[in-house]
């Protein structure tokens, strides 16, 4: 991968936002043309085709920026970029993505027999599905489950929204579960009954290496059919700070590098891609400078803007 220097004033734009101005900029490989032939000549006479340049979706986009903290304000927010590249969501199908009217969900273990439980559209926060259980009298421990080991000293924060029409209440009824293998059962939230969506967070430090923490919800809702509770938005995140809900999958953004061209008109490299690195150096001044990385998907397009 070749390293060049950026023109003076390139820029970087994410997720429509304008982070800063680039100091560097490489591509790893594969560069493509593109064909955009609108009248073709006969090539039996030696015709000619038109192409634009482009790269392939794949490809790592490297280089250093210069940004000022207010100008990348929104990757620091809660569900920001860097947010997310900090804290992955270590649980699998988070946002319970799935076929509507299954009754089993990727990612997730039914503990017990539950009563109902299937992927519903019925209400959901994230996406287009969400899981909704009904339960008579399994008790507390009646549910789902998800096992995810834990790295010693470091802190977490898991969080779980959910829709519940009725409940057993505290006991038995529906609730949401953070167990450790070797600390035991540390947290506990029972829901309410409100018929509305509810977002319930637990912070917590992790105190054995390679402990085992189980993430349950389950227990006994209560009326009967269509009384039960939906969940969405499962997340477990390695940070001390609470971000927006962010599924596992690592979203990807629009992105934009806009480079000045010497006749006054500029270049743009525009696509969609997933910011994999940000390492902050010292800062000089209001002007901070990092490292950046952005893995491309699908179609990544030149287009030139001649003055």
């Amino acid at each position: 991968m070749g390293m060049i220097v950026a023109a003076n004033n390139t820029k970087l734009a994410i997720a429509g936002v304008n982070i800063g101005k680039l100091k560097t900029l490489g591509f790893s490989h594969a560069r493509e043309t593109k064909e955009v032939t609108t009248i073709d000549s006969d090539s039996h006479w030696g015709g000619w085709k038109e192409y634009v340049a482009g790269i392939k979706g794949g490809t790592s986009i490297t280089g250093t920026l210069l940004y000022t903290p207010d100008a990348a304000s929104h990757l620091y927010a809660n569900g920001g970029l860097l947010g997310d590249l900090a804290c992955w969501n270590l649980l699998t199908n988070g946002d319970f993505a799935g076929a509507v009217g299954a009754t089993t969900c990727y990612g997730w273990t039914e503990t017990g027999n539950v009563d109902v439980h299937v992927l519903s559209r019925t209400f959901a926060i994230n996406g287009g599905t969400s899981f909704y259980w009904e339960e008579a009298s399994g008790g507390a421990t009646q549910g789902f489950r998800q096992q995810v080991t834990l790295e010693g000293g470091e802190t977490y924060y898991a969080s779980l929204w959910y829709y519940c029409i009725a409940t057993d209440g505290a006991a038995n009824g529906a609730n949401w579960s953070l167990t450790g293998s070797e600390t035991g059962l540390f947290h506990t939230d029972f829901f309410s009954g409100t018929s509305q969506w509810t977002r319930v967070t637990k912070s917590f430090t992790a105190v054995d290496p390679g402990e085992t923490l189980t993430f349950f919800f389950g227990g006994n809702t209560k009326n009967g059919t269509n009384h039960g509770t939906f969940v969405d938005g499962a997340m477990l995140v390695k940070s001390s700070v609470l971000t927006d809900f962010h599924a596992s999958d690592q979203e990807m953004q629009t992105f934009t590098i806009t480079l000045p061209e010497a006749d006054g008109g500029s270049c743009t490299v525009s696509g969609m891609a997933r910011l994999t690195k940000f390492d902050t150096k010292a800062q000089t001044g209001e002007i901070l400078e990092a490292d950046f990385e952005l893995i491309t998907s699908g179609t990544v397009t030149f287009s030139y803007n001649v003055t």
